[in-house]
Formats: structure tokens, sequence, C-alpha cells
């Protein structure tokens, strides 16, 4: 997953929340999460367990990255 796709999901599922680089840690609302993990598995087969729904995880764009990265390295 290329970090332009994944910032396109993001803006789709979170269109309210600013994903640039230079934006601060967001804060989102328990739907932005749940409309981000359903894209990611919808769009990248990226299933994000339920021990993964921490803050940190979805705190910036980089951030979801490296959970996806993560999930991806565990299941191969």
């Amino acid at each position: 997953m290329k970090r332009e796709e994944l910032l396109a999901a993001l803006r789709e599922a979170a269109p309210n929340v600013n994903w640039g680089a230079d934006a601060p840690e967001n804060t989102l609302s328990s739907l932005d999460t749940l409309m981000i993990v359903s894209q990611l598995y919808s769009r990248f087969g990226v299933a994000v367990p339920p021990e993964e729904l921490r803050s940190a995880n979805f705190r910036s764009a980089d951030a979801i990255l490296s959970l996806c990265e993560n999930l991806e390295k565990e299941r191969n």
C-alpha cells in the first residue's frame, strides 16, 4: 500500500479530518474510526483486530500506514 493510496482512502472515509503532513495529531470520533477501519478492509484487505483499536494507531496518516504495514507483515 502506498501512502497516496492510503490518503485517498482516509479522505473518503473521514473527509472532515485534516490528513495533511502538517496536520496536528487528529482526534477522531468513533464513527471516523469505524469508517477508516472499514475502508482499510474493503480497499486493502487489512483487518484491524480489536486490540489495535488504540488512539495512537490512528493519530495520523503515518501512524495508520505503520499499523497497516505491521498487520500485513503479521499476515504474511
